[in-house]
């Protein structure tokens, strides 16, 4: 005998969640590689243009790819875990 004492029935769904997970981790991948892409762009233009401001503009592009690599996996860490 059923615990289920109004009669109500349990409906189970499939989990769909794949379909949020997959174009969130295809957008996440291709913002590390726009900014991979941007980071060698800039160097390209520090290297080219002669300007007392190029090692400054190197290390602010390395701090910027770095720091955007690192939050953009661990968002995708936290939706494929989610």
């Amino acid at each position: 005998m059923d615990n289920n004492i109004i009669g109500t029935t349990n409906l189970e769904f499939s989990d769909f969640s794949w379909v949020v997970k997959i174009p969130m981790v295809i957008v996440i991948v291709g913002l590390i590689f726009y900014n991979f892409m941007m980071f060698l762009r800039i160097r390209i233009l520090a290297d080219t243009v002669d300007s007392n401001d190029n090692a400054v503009v190197k290390k602010l592009s390395y701090a910027h790819t770095i720091t955007s690599i690192l939050l953009s996996l661990v968002s995708l860490v936290l939706i494929l875990l989610g």
